[in-house]
């Protein structure tokens, strides 16, 4: 069960899953377009409700100096397929962390707090909301709106440290 309140990612993350699914259907995913995960990647993890409907989304954060560039790297949104697994539903970036879920919502998703920084973008954190397409791709340019950290709730802790080593699969 996640705890209530702030929390740390690795804390988030449920019993049911470590997040090595979601890495297996990012996976999937970059194999449909011939690209794969980096040996040295790494990644963070996060389970929360984000649109209301009493079941978890995913969050994952791929560390990957294949693919990060300057300005961050990618935060993939993942929603259940009802088969036990996952499937990307969203992609967000290029972010910087920590990652949030506000109060505010945006056709009933939970706006998402992305920070960003580097690559000329002066530091910030973004309020990157839902439409009829998903979350918006860019968290740098309108409809992502600059905004306040007080009262989110953490989704995703600024620390690499606790990041976990993708597996190779």
């Amino acid at each position: 069960m996640t705890p209530a309140g702030p929390v740390n990612l690795v804390e988030a993350v449920p019993a049911v899953d470590d997040g090595d699914t979601l890495v297996g259907a990012l996976r999937t995913k970059l194999g449909e377009t011939r690209e794969s995960i980096g040996a040295t990647a790494t990644y963070l993890a996060a389970f929360n409700d984000l649109d209301g409907d009493g079941t978890k989304e995913g969050l994952l954060y791929l560390i990957d100096p294949a693919s990060c560039g300057s300005g961050g790297c990618s935060l993939y949104v993942f929603q259940g397929n009802g088969k036990g697994g996952w499937t990307i539903s969203d992609t967000i970036g290029p972010a910087q962390l920590p990652v949030f879920k506000l109060d505010h919502k945006t056709d009933k998703w939970a706006d998402l707090g992305v920070s960003v920084s580097g690559g000329g973008i002066p530091a910030a954190l973004m309020a990157v909301p839902h439409g009829a397409r998903g979350y918006a791709p860019n968290p740098t340019v309108d409809p992502a709106k600059p905004t306040e950290a007080a009262g989110a709730l953490l989704l995703i802790a600024d620390d690499k440290a606790k990041a976990r080593a993708v597996r190779k699969g």
